[in-house]
């Protein structure tokens, strides 16, 4: 005769019972995220209001012959060739340009008296 010992029985996972109103608030708090507030300005007039800042964005009109064609794209390759550097290459270039810590003298470091605690 054998003797087993009790297995555990694990639980199967069922469905959670439906709950309606958390559903609905779910839906209710989707539908008052679909719509902007009323006070919230549109993309056009917000590009209305920087371009009554003066400052100079964007391009005012396409290159118009071949070699302004060829500035832009020899614009952007340089661009792209600069970036994929990456951060590390700049910033490393940037710190042997601006070195801090050789910018100016160093503070002389004070004489430490002798300690009157140990034997002569």
């Amino acid at each position: 005769m054998s003797a087993q010992a009790p297995s555990p029985q694990v639980p199967r996972l069922q469905r959670p019972p439906p709950r309606p109103r958390l559903a609905e608030a779910y839906s209710d708090t989707a539908k008052a995220s679909d719509t902007a507030p009323a006070n919230q300005p549109t993309v056009n007039e917000r590009i209305a209001q920087l371009q009554q800042l003066g400052i100079p964005l964007g391009w005012k009109s396409r290159p118009s012959n071949a070699g302004d064609w060829w500035n832009k794209l020899a614009g952007l390759a340089l661009t792209a060739f600069a970036v994929s550097l990456g951060a590390p290459f700049w910033f490393d270039l940037l710190n042997r340009f601006m070195n801090i810590r050789a910018g100016g003298k160093s503070p002389e470091e004070k004489a430490k008296p002798p300690d009157a605690t140990k034997p002569a």
